[in-house]
């Protein structure tokens, strides 16, 4: 993820797509090698290094008192990124699935993988924001209501100022506009790691296939949602995805060449793949990407 050690100076650029799986997005797999950045909202794409794309400014940190802010971060880079990465390196040697331990290990990665976008932070942010106002709402729905509130709250020892009244606390609670809601940075990224755990399972549920492009082929990309989830049947075309929903498959691309695909109704396989099935799985990437593309090509093999 880009991270350095703990220093006096620790590192505040911190990854929602990991360094190990950008660097297999470079011409070489490199660290140090370039990747093409794709942007959806401007016309020319860009060339930087892993370290430079796929970051935001603290997106791990936490503030919880006596607890080092960085201690999320910390631990991703020091247990299930470097775990990941040597597992990833073997995947790409061997040229077949992790078994047992190891085996876990990937789907955990593949799983915080799908979690950590800001797309998914925003989502759950946006839940939170929606069950406050509705509860504000359902509080202030009548002067009564209201007033058994405010009992509650002073029997907790909690002081309401004087000039806090019904009517005025009613239009604040009903103008979105006034009344702005922000989830702390430190809920968010609590909220994602339960998550974590509670998607596992339902990613273990899935058989596995892992595919492997020719060298000539191997142009796959990867975006800012690295895991897509694409539907197998007509009838789920039309609504909302999710990772657990059966009759789709979910496609991770791991590297320009490499990339797992999870599904309930289909049997696990490894296999190389044709040109066609690179497009395919680049299509599926591409339907699924908020904004950033990542390649080792300027342009997109679709």
């Amino acid at each position: 993820m880009g991270r350095t050690k703990n220093t006096s100076s620790p590192n505040r650029r911190q990854h929602y797509v990991p360094v190990l799986i950008l660097q297999g997005f470079t011409p070489s797999g490199a660290r140090d090698d370039f990747l093409w950045v794709h942007d959806r909202k401007q016309r020319e794409p860009w060339r930087v290094k892993p370290d430079q794309a796929a970051h935001e400014r603290d997106y791990y940190r936490v503030e919880i008192p006596n607890v080092d802010p960085n201690i999320v971060e910390t631990a991703l880079g020091e247990t299930i990124e470097a775990q990941a990465a040597a597992l990833i390196q073997k995947m790409n040697r061997d040229q077949e699935l992790p078994r047992g331990e190891g085996f876990q290990i990937l789907v955990e990665f593949v799983t915080f993988l799908a979690l950590r976008t800001p797309s998914v932070r925003r989502l759950y942010e946006r839940s939170v924001e929606l069950l406050y106002r509705q509860s504000a709402k359902a509080c202030l729905a009548t002067p009564d209501l209201f007033h058994h509130f405010i009992a509650e709250q002073q029997k907790s020892g909690v002081e309401i100022p004087p000039e806090i009244t019904y009517e005025n606390l009613r239009d604040f609670a009903l103008d979105d506009n006034r009344n702005v809601v922000e989830t702390p940075r430190t809920k968010s990224v609590q909220a994602i790691l339960l998550a974590w755990k509670d998607l596992t399972p339902i990613f273990l549920e899935r058989q596995w296939s892992l595919f492997f492009a020719r060298p000539e082929d191997g142009r796959l990309f990867c975006s800012d949602m690295p895991v897509s989830i694409t539907p197998t049947s007509p009838r789920l075309k039309q609504q909302p995805l999710g990772f657990g929903l059966r009759q789709t498959e979910l496609t991770v691309p791991l590297s320009r060449s490499m990339a797992l695909v999870g599904s309930y109704e289909s049997p696990s396989v490894t296999g190389e793949i044709s040109l066609d099935f690179v497009r395919d799985l680049n299509r599926r990437t591409l339907a699924f990407t908020e904004r950033f593309i990542f390649s080792s090509e300027k342009s997109l093999l679709v």
